[in-house]
């Protein structure tokens, strides 16, 4: 967890939820990614600035419609009834959000014939970015 920390603070994480809350200010809000990173970001920073309507994770996947999870604080649905929610943006609550999004464009819109406005909660160095490209090779 203290690598979120330290990540998180050099990438002035703050001022970036801030830009968020204010670009999303009365819009619906879905998190996707409910994993450590959504967890250490829930502890450490207010995230009550967002109209947050659900949280969705792939272990989710057999919740068809939204149940509150107490553990989470919010209601959750599978990543396959996101668009029924209509939301303004999911927000990729995930350290690295690459493999989201290539799930989102290869898997989730092809199999929904939906798509839906997304963005990374947290926006990694193009420096980050190029060196997890290169690791996968």
């Amino acid at each position: 967890m203290n690598d979120f920390a330290e990540a998180l603070k050099n990438s002035n994480f703050e001022k970036r939820l801030q830009k968020l809350a204010k670009k999303y200010k009365n819009k619906k809000v879905v998190f996707y990614g409910t994993g450590q990173f959504y967890q250490y970001v829930k502890e450490n920073y207010d995230l009550s600035c967002f109209d947050v309507i659900a949280l969705s994770d792939k272990k989710f996947m057999n919740i068809t419609s939204p149940v509150y999870n107490s553990e989470l604080g919010c209601d959750v649905i599978s990543p396959l009834k996101i668009y029924e929610l209509k939301p303004d943006v999911v927000l990729i609550s995930a350290y690295v959000d690459f493999y989201i999004e290539k799930y989102f464009c290869e898997d989730l819109f092809v199999n929904t014939k939906h798509k839906f406005k997304y963005a990374p909660l947290y926006e990694r160095s193009w420096g980050e970015k190029i060196q997890e490209a290169w690791n996968m090779f």
